[in-house]
């Protein structure tokens, strides 16, 4: 991947893109990785890596095909749900970058590389550039529900949650899916109608394939809503559920660790953990090891988990820039303070685990502030900055936040 990236940024930034041979690009695809196969149930990632030597072909035999582009894309799309890993939408945006420098494209083929630079662009929390990449695609073809479901993504995230419902409401007359069914839900519960929710993401589960990664993302956020109206054994048959669809599938593993947890059962939430962290690190798990340090009242296993999970959290803004790196190929496009750019990616996600693990909150304060000057209708936004500044005893300035969505449960946090 490292030699892709260095001939794109090469070619973006020293020869004009209409001349790049697409061939050089097509050589330097590469194929699923082995390294991720046992994030993937029986036969699928065979069939993701015949899939993308199938398309490879395609594109050695003819490098101008924008469908056999898009069916490479898909490909980086599948691989970044599937391994949450942010890299393949920087992948995703980088190819498309490249190819929609050709300025003799027909409409139907810049609609879909926009859809996927926008995904790419959500994925990477670059919320109002998504957006607007969104709204661009629209315009070449405005009755398509999966870029209206890239609209109501970054409309909830700006915290713009009246268009984001009526885009909703359009998306799912237009196409009733699991995409449709999930984001309604997902609206819903913001809203506080968690019996919605749930008949909405019941719906979503009822029109996707078990064992499908989206099914079962699906799955798993249904049994966190049964956790909110308290029908805990609906929960954990959800995660089990999951689990057995997908054996290895890491939002299932954590969401059941943290069940078992707070159901104080520390022993199974510790196996649950152990099981995860053998597949992949994640922030989730390093953060329910934490929570079991201190159950355990374990001074120094606390320490060394929290340790860990800030230095995980900070991975993307660790290293100084490289023109050999894919993330700065990505921020030379989108953002001139690549801190800024990276900041984006983890700022309420570490803010939320200081303030969730009772770290200090003037540490989450900062990252805060960060996310409140660039959506400061965001509910989520706005829920933890209540928090963080009550636990710092300003409690004055945790009543006058802006989501139109301010509730007293903001209030009270």
């Amino acid at each position: 991947m490292k030699q892709l990236i260095t001939i794109l940024l090469f070619s973006i930034l020293f020869i004009n893109c209409s001349s790049i041979k697409k061939e050089t690009l097509v050589s330097s695809l590469e194929p699923p990785s082995n390294s991720e196969s046992n994030l993937y149930i029986p036969g699928e990632f065979a069939l993701l890596s015949k899939r993308f030597e199938s398309v490879k072909a395609k594109l050695i035999k003819d490098n101008q095909d924008i469908k056999s582009w898009g069916d490479m894309l898909s490909i980086y799309l599948v691989q970044s749900r599937v391994s949450q890993d942010h890299k393949y939408a920087e992948y995703i945006f980088d190819l498309t970058t490249v190819l929609l420098e050709n300025k003799s494209l027909k409409s139907e083929d810049q609609f879909l590389l926009l859809s996927y630079q926008a995904t790419a662009l959500l994925s990477l929390h670059e919320f109002e550039k998504g957006l607007d990449v969104a709204q661009k695609a629209t315009l070449l073809v405005p009755q398509n529900a999966a870029i209206i479901g890239a609209m109501v993504d970054a409309n909830v995230e700006l915290g713009n949650y009246k268009e984001a419902v009526a885009l909703a409401d359009k998306m799912i007359n237009l196409r009733p899916d699991i995409r449709s069914y999930s984001r309604v839900s997902y609206l819903r519960e913001l809203y506080g109608d968690i019996d919605g929710a749930i008949a909405a993401m019941k719906e979503a589960v009822a029109s996707g394939v078990p064992g499908n990664e989206q099914c079962e993302w699906s799955r798993v956020n249904l049994g966190k809503l049964y956790i909110k109206n308290n029908k805990l054994d609906f929960a954990k048959m959800s995660f089990l559920i999951a689990l057995e669809n997908r054996p290895n599938y890491l939002p299932a593993i954590e969401a059941i660790a943290n069940f078992s947890l707070e159901a104080g059962m520390v022993a199974e939430a510790k196996s649950y953990v152990e099981k995860g962290l053998k597949i992949s690190t994640t922030t989730s798990l390093l953060a329910t090891q934490c929570k079991i340090a201190k159950i355990e009242k374990d001074e120094d296993a606390y320490a060394k988990y929290y340790t860990q999970l800030m230095k995980s959290l900070d991975k993307h803004s660790a290293t100084a820039p490289s023109t050999k790196s894919s993330k700065y190929l990505v921020t030379s496009k989108l953002k001139e303070n690549i801190v800024d750019h990276e900041m984006k990616q983890i700022a309420l996600e570490k803010a939320k685990f200081i303030l969730d693990l009772d770290g200090d909150p003037s540490q989450a304060l900062p990252y805060l502030e960060f996310e409140y000057k660039l959506r400061p209708n965001n509910i989520e936004v706005n829920k933890y900055m209540a928090i963080a500044l009550k636990k710092m005893n300003r409690d004055a300035q945790a009543y006058v936040l802006k989501s139109e969505l301010k509730t007293q449960d903001i209030a009270k946090s």
